[in-house]
């Protein structure tokens, strides 16, 4: 297993992930996604890595949400139909419960990378409430990043301890 970066399919556990959707009926798909992030005790990496990757997955289909999309998918992909819009909400709670884990934000190697892995997760979660009915204050105030650090961040290399 590895981590080459801090975006969403950065990490191999997604990359499993990614290879388990594309196998996948499309009509099954929503049920893996809500199933992968509904886990109510989701606090090792391999679950957290798979729920950002699912979330990453829901995000691609929100306006301007293509950039989450995976960098590789298998010769036999074939494009997830259109999610039930319930899924971003529960995409954006499992992002806080990620987010706000000292644990899992701990297994990084540097403060570099755990702030650029935050801020990659404020982004997803910004693009699944983006354009919800929720008053902008509650839609990414309780993850405490301030708006200019939710910038574009860049992949960066780095192992994270295992």
């Amino acid at each position: 297993m590895g981590t080459w970066g801090t975006g969403p399919f950065d990490n191999d556990q997604a990359g499993d992930f990614e290879d388990l959707l594309s196998g996948t009926d499309p009509s099954e798909r929503e049920v893996l996604l809500r199933r992968t992030l509904s886990r109510p005790s989701a606090d090792t990496i391999g679950d957290w890595e798979e729920a950002v990757a699912a979330a990453a997955v829901i995000a691609e289909q929100c306006p301007g949400g293509q950039r989450f999309s995976a960098p590789w998918r298998p010769p036999w992909y074939r494009p997830t139909p259109p999610l039930p819009l319930d899924l971003r909400p529960l995409a954006a709670a499992a992002l806080v419960r990620i987010y706000n884990s000292e644990t899992l934000a701990g297994s990084w190697s540097s403060t570099r990378l755990r702030d650029e892995w935050r801020i990659n997760l404020a982004r997803l979660h910004e693009a699944l409430t983006e354009h919800s009915d929720q008053p902008q204050r509650q839609r990414g105030a309780h993850l405490g990043i301030p708006p200019q650090q939710a910038q574009p961040a860049t992949s960066a290399s780095g192992p994270r301890r295992r």
